[in-house]
């Protein structure tokens, strides 16, 4: 029983701890997983602090190169002096530059030097639009400054930042809105606008900020629970092996401590194991070749021949005797001569168990023991039945009348017993030596032997003159006189408490793999080389359809009835494993429950073979992967959700310049048709009859004066680009929202037919900030290209990947240069394949790291870029999920290749459906 000692209080709840100083296993795993995530939070701000000190310093340099560029003097007629901005650059930005940096240097992993970034961000943005008189391109620096915010994944880090832009943007537009807006005086609604835009942006990064810190704690946990699984289960192994080391270390000296030979053989004859007496007798003995442990002890005695060897061979058919399950037991008493003389043996062959598990033979030296029985034979021929029976054994033997009254005993009696023979003489046999352990039926049934004459072989329980218990085999063999009248019984009885003990102990080791079997997470079952089943734990017997094991052993697949994962036969399957030899390991497949729930598995099947590699049946493992496949797929959603976010600063400023276009033409068309209306309210006026009279001079001089007062000819060009240009914005908004929609697509459960090029335009379109300041972007599409039957979400998700990886290689290649480089995609079908290569003339890889970049967080990039999961998805979605193939080639200096490869075997099949 568990037992508890004190009271433990963490994270202000009260826990218990048992006696070994151990908390329970689920506090214990909640706790890592805190540790883990709190570790892994100051990790996170540990590196973006240090990544904002490098940006600090950038910021500090931009801010006075900034200003010395627009206001680098201020002029008083002819005299010049630096101007006040050219001081604020420098007094100001570096203010806001060392005040973070010493914090991060001092107190890297301190929320409070987050939280001062972030306030030092919203100031440098506000500092910045300042100095550049408020020109709309450094407004952008407020949502680069909130993406990299984001990177600390707290959603509160953002508020800060916008707060002091709001307050900056409200306070300068109403008293200096030409430093925020670049013009002298702006609606108020403009500084609401810039806000509005920036809890646009903030609404996206907090959504990715709460996402992440949710997939930081998910890890956490699965990792905490890894780790405590493993620690219990190392224990467990540890603890399991030094009990079975134990147990085999006291079998071992059980054997060794008996004088006679022993020897274990299987079911084929072979020598399986010796003890010390019969290992140093064999390593003395001349003669024919000496059995030792791996001879065929029926092959050495098959090969011998002579009447020296007819002791052997007699040997030989009592263990063939009882291999076959003719008896349990056989002895044989033979002679044999070596250098030292005449010698006589005794060879005792026992059953293991059962028939075909093997035997074990005891040949035990009774020369000494013959010798004298010749001797008493010689002195005392009255006695030639008592010696005959004595010859036999060097056990305990009993020599009672008719009626069970004890005539004599044998010296091994009284050794066994501890009682005399005169104190046992007169008495019933058996009657004085049973005892609370001994088994009623058993004595019933020698009572039956005796009463009818019939004699008995059994084995029993009983204790001796101090009380103390022992196993006997006793056999009761009845004597008859010439008439076939009984006249008195012989009983021999054998001490076999060791092998009794040591068949207990085989039991309970049994019983303890039964349990190991019951207790692991797997399903389990082996077959014989007639394709039943021997046995397997009650995880596969449930997952078969059955209640227990015993419905399942001595049956196979097709009797049993339940269907093999995706419909195989396993029967066939098993056959052919245990025939080639070859095994399958961790082969996916899809099991149907009795339930009609699907379950995913990995199948392993490995022949069992026997030393001399002959096979003797198969053994199956089932590992049920359900859960680890449904956290990949949340891993791959929060990849994608996770790209969403990242794309979303992007695709803010995509919509944005368009629509800052959008209405500034708009408020300019709102404003000239003022000028249009005076125009034409001028022409109406001249139709009016009741007014004055005019000559078409004063007419004439009116309406020019009119079209000179709005400037006509100006309305007249400006106009129509005003409208041009607000309908090709509003058009590219159509289309980035369009493009948005396709790649966030959700996807469904099964296959549909996609069109591969329009899916790869939508992909590269709301990516198009990750790559058009790096590359130029090609497409070369095969306008013949059938729709392809995919998972639309999790394909879009690859090519973002593919896409994205080759931009950050040309941009990290270039720089220091700043050229563009090239990414070209191309469509083609090549047989019953749909092609998508993807190439760029980046860097190129060296083979090493070609021979990585599909493992599971391998990244080339820098540290808090790249978390080395998208190609390890993608490479497990395009194989696993879509039957296709997805290779690299690359070369240094000369770029990179990847090809995606997608199955078209039921395209037509599906359109015709559709």
């Amino acid at each position: 029983m568990l037992q508890f000692r004190a009271d433990v209080l963490i994270s202000g709840e009260m826990f218990l701890i048992n006696d070994r100083g151990e908390l329970m296993s689920q506090i214990s795993t909640s706790i890592r997983a805190q540790q883990l995530t709190e570790e892994r939070v100051k990790t996170v701000r540990f590196q973006t602090n240090w990544l904002f000190a490098l940006l600090l310093i950038l910021q500090l340099a931009a801010t006075i190169i900034t200003a010395i560029v627009y206001t680098p003097k201020a002029w008083a007629g002819s005299f010049a002096q630096p101007h006040i901005h050219l001081y604020a650059a420098i007094g100001i930005g570096t203010l806001l530059t060392v005040v973070p940096l010493y914090l991060i240097a001092r107190f890297p992993k301190r929320y409070s030097t987050q939280i001062t970034v972030s306030i030092a961000q919203g100031l440098y943005s506000a500092l910045l639009i300042h100095l550049a008189g408020g020109r709309i391109e450094t407004h952008f620096h407020i949502f680069g400054s909130l993406a990299l915010l984001a990177f600390y994944r707290d959603w509160k880090t953002l508020i800060p930042a916008t707060v002091v832009v709001a307050v900056d943007h409200f306070g300068r537009g109403m008293f200096w809105p030409q430093s925020v807006f670049g013009v002298q005086t702006a609606s108020s609604f403009r500084a609401l606008e810039h806000a509005l835009w920036v809890v646009f942006i903030d609404i996206f990064l907090i959504y990715s900020c709460i996402r992440g810190r949710q997939d930081i704690s998910a890890m956490a946990e699965v990792r905490a629970g890894l780790e405590n699984s493993a620690s219990k289960t190392e224990k467990e192994v540890h603890e399991r092996t030094a009990e079975l080391a134990e147990s085999e270390s006291f079998l071992r000296s059980i054997l060794n401590s008996q004088s006679a030979l022993l020897a274990i053989i299987d079911a084929k004859g072979l020598v399986i194991g010796t003890n010390s007496a019969w290992d140093g007798y064999w390593a003395d003995a001349d003669g024919y070749a000496k059995i030792s442990e791996g001879a065929n002890y029926l092959d050495v005695c098959d090969g011998l021949d002579g009447p020296k060897y007819e002791g052997a061979i007699r040997v030989a058919d009592a263990i063939r005797s009882v291999l076959n399950g003719e008896s349990e037991q056989e002895s044989v008493v033979y002679s044999w001569e070596d250098q030292d003389g005449q010698h006589w043996f005794r060879a005792d062959v026992t059953s293991l168990f059962t028939a075909k598990s093997g035997a074990v033979i005891a040949h035990h030296d009774i020369t000494e023991q013959i010798q004298k029985n010749i001797q008493l034979e010689q002195t005392y021929s009255e006695l030639s039945r008592l010696a005959l029976v004595a010859e036999r054994t060097d056990n305990a033997v009993v020599i009672t009348d008719r009626s069970g009254v004890i005539e004599w005993v044998n010296d091994g009696f009284t050794r066994l017993t501890d009682y005399s023979m005169d104190e046992v003489v007169g008495k019933k046999h058996g009657t004085f030596l049973i005892g609370p352990a001994t088994d009623p039926e058993t004595v019933e049934e020698m009572r039956i032997g005796l009463e009818t004459g019939t004699g008995y072989n059994v084995e029993v329980i009983n204790y001796n003159k101090s009380g103390e218990p022992y196993w006997i085999g006793m056999e009761l063999t009845p004597v008859r006189d010439a008439q076939g009248e009984l006249e008195r019984f012989i009983a021999v009885e054998r001490d076999i408490t060791r092998e009794v003990i040591l068949r207990q102990k085989l039991v309970a080791e049994t019983e303890l793999m039964n349990a190991i079997l019951e207790a692991i997470p797997f399903q389990v079952y082996w077959k014989n080389d007639d394709l039943e089943f021997e046995g397997c734990n009650t995880a596969f017997a449930n997952y078969v359809g059955c209640n227990s094991r015993e419905e399942v052993i001595g049956c196979d697949e097709h009797q049993i009835g339940q269907l093999p994962p995706d419909s195989i036969d396993a029967f066939v399957e098993d056959a052919t494993v245990m025939r080639t030899g070859e095994p399958i390991i961790d082969d996916p497949r899809t099991w149907e429950m009795p339930n009609g729930e699907a379950r995913d598995l990995l199948v392993s099947k490995i022949p069992l073979n026997d030393q001399k590699g002959n096979s003797t049946g198969v053994v199956g493992l089932f590992i049920d992967i359900t859960r680890r496949n449904q956290l990949e797929n949340q891993l791959l959603q929060a990849q994608k959700l996770e790209s969403i976010g990242q794309l979303a600063a992007g695709i803010a400023h995509e919509i944005n310049t368009p629509a800052q276009y959008v209405g500034d033409n708009t408020r300019f068309l709102r404003d000239e048709f003022q000028g249009i209306l005076k125009v034409i309210d001028n022409y109406t006026s001249q139709l009016d009859t009741s007014a004055p009279n005019k000559n078409w001079e004063e007419r004439a001089a009116e309406i020019k004066q009119t079209l000179e007062e709005v400037d006509y000819e100006f309305i007249r060009d400006e106009i129509p680009q005003a409208i041009e240009q607000s309908l090709e914005g509003i058009e590219r908004i159509t289309t980035i929202v369009r493009a948005m929609k396709d790649f966030s697509h959700p996807g469904s459960s099964q296959k549909e037919l996609v069109d591969l090029n329009q899916a790869i335009d939508s992909t590269a379109t709301v990516c198009s900030n990750r790559w058009k300041y790096a590359a130029d972007l090609e497409f070369d599409f095969e306008d013949s290209m059938p729709h392809v039957p995919c998972f639309l979400g999790e394909f879009n998700q690859v090519i973002l990947n593919l896409i994205v990886n080759a931009a950050d290689a040309i941009a990290e290649q270039n720089a220091e240069s700043g050229d563009k480089g090239k990414i070209i995609v191309k469509t083609s079908t090549d047989g019953d394949d749909a092609i998508i290569t993807i190439q760029d003339n980046g860097p190129g890889m060296p083979e090493k790291v070609q021979a990585k970049i599909f493992d599971p967080f391998f990244t080339t990039k820098v540290v808090g870029k790249g978390t080395g999961q998208g190609l390890a998805i993608s490479q497990d979605v395009i194989v696993q999920k879509h039957g296709g193939t997805i290779d690299v080639q690359s070369k240094e200096g000369e770029g990179t290749t990847f090809t995606v490869r997608l199955p078209l075997s039921n395209t037509v099949v599906q359109e015709e459906a559709a």
